[in-house]
């Protein structure tokens, strides 16, 4: 007895692996095969299946969710970050109905297919927690009980011999979408739907377990070619000191910018894959920070604004979803790459989520050829408000609380000094601030 693997169009997400690990271990010793990465033009267009696992029980359709932070489940639609996505368990119902559609052609009309949706992050919470009735499983016990439980609606025998026939003609039946390269990496899936500058999950197609984030800049508005070409150097110009930005610890790596024949108006920015979360998510967690903790995260952030500071590079976009919590304790601050933006692309100079206009400095919200140094702290002290009181975006500081704050006194007159109103009322270096947070 054993799982069979069987890979199918080239590339598979973090989730996707991390799922079939789990199950090729947990199932190791059961009589299946499991198909990874599987699309068929059953429908108007290609659909894709994540996984697909056929045993002795049936045929399970599994959709790979791979979160960090909670969810709210709703009939329609999730919420998750504040965004709304199409509720996952409409979407794995009706690729279920396609497949079991098929397998009623092929003749196979009393096997059961299940949909079911998983989520590979250990830690993704669930509001309400017990959704397990749903259809909803995370990487656990739980999820191989039901995956290998006696089937009660199964009326005919799937043996193993059956299972490689109906393998066999998935196979026959399989259409691999053309492959979407982008330098070395093949895109593998959008991260975040319908944002204003998309953003891919990528995989290098020489070393397979090199991944990347990959962010789409279009530029639009460029009537003439040679507008456009122009537009296109001196983007690329402006970020090669944010480029040369690879010497902290603290920093998300740049892999490079990329261009694509067939987009023309289009620039790609190839980013450093971490897993962990955005602090914006983990600002939801239920329990407040220490002050310990709140150094912790603005210490590494302050120490890699004042090198970028003395590289000459304003970050002009720090805020929660600025800075990445790395699963292994390590804190990186990203989204550099709108530090440096020429006129020619100045509609790219937007904010990487509709509220993150609450934490640029007023002058940069009123003239942003005025920002500097100060405008990159005043948005630290709005991060650290933020820690404290656990809300985003922080609409106002009332520094009558700052005043009521449990934090000592310098701290409180750190923190009221970083978010002041008038530039020249706040640190005037990062690596003050830096230095002030070593002693924590």
């Amino acid at each position: 007895m054993s799982l069979t693997i069987l890979p199918g169009a080239p590339g598979i997400t973090i989730g996707n692996l991390l799922a079939q690990k789990f199950l090729e271990e947990a199932l190791a010793t059961s009589n299946g095969f499991l198909l990874l990465n599987y699309h068929f033009g059953w429908a108007a267009s290609l659909t894709a299946y994540d996984l697909i696992l056929i045993n002795e029980q049936g045929v399970w359709v599994l959709e790979i969710w791979h979160w960090a932070g909670s969810i709210t489940l709703g009939p329609e639609p999730w919420l998750h970050h504040g965004r709304a996505y199409p509720n996952p368990l409409g979407l794995v119902h009706q690729k279920a109905v396609q497949l079991e559609a098929r397998l009623q052609e092929l003749g196979l009309v009393q096997i059961p297919v299940t949909g079911l949706v998983l989520l590979s992050r250990a830690e993704t919470q669930l509001k309400p927690v017990d959704s397990s009735q749903q259809g909803i499983f995370s990487l656990n016990s739980a999820l191989i009980a039901t995956l290998t439980q006696p089937s009660s609606t199964l009326k005919q025998s799937f043996s193993r011999s059956l299972q490689q026939w109906l393998v066999e003609a998935l196979t026959n039946q399989r259409q691999d979408p053309p492959p979407q390269l982008v330098d070395n990496y093949h895109l593998l899936r959008e991260l975040v739907p319908n944002a204003i500058w998309p953003t891919y999950e990528a995989q290098n197609v020489r070393f397979e377990y090199r991944r990347a984030w990959l962010k789409r800049y279009q530029m639009l508005g460029f009537q003439a070619t040679a507008a456009l070409e122009a537009a296109q150097q001196q983007f690329q110009r402006a970020m090669e000191p944010v480029l040369q930005l690879q010497a902290h610890p603290n920093l998300l790596r740049i892999y490079g910018f990329w261009l694509r024949p067939e987009e023309t108006n289009v620039t790609w920015l190839g980013l450093e894959w971490l897993e962990g979360q955005t602090l914006a998510t983990y600002l939801n967690r239920p329990y407040p920070f220490t002050f310990g903790e709140q150094c912790q995260i603005l210490h590494p952030v302050a120490s890699a604004l004042a090198y970028c500071h003395r590289q000459g590079v304003l970050h002009g976009q720090l805020n929660p979803w600025s800075v990445f919590l790395v699963d292994d304790g390590r804190v990186k601050l990203r989204n550099f790459e709108q530090a440096r933006l020429p006129p020619l692309s100045k509609n790219l100079a937007q904010p990487n989520h509709p509220a993150a206009a609450s934490f640029v400095a007023p002058e940069a919200l009123s003239q942003p050829a005025a920002a500097d140094e100060r405008s990159d702290l005043y948005a630290l002290g709005m991060i650290w408000s933020a820690l404290l009181w656990q809300a985003l975006p922080p609409t106002s500081v009332d520094l009558a609380r700052v005043a009521q704050a449990a934090l000592p006194a310098q701290a409180k007159d750190l923190l009221t000094r970083l978010v002041a109103f008038a530039p020249n009322e706040r640190p005037s270096r990062a690596q003050e601030v830096t230095a002030w947070l070593d002693q924590c």
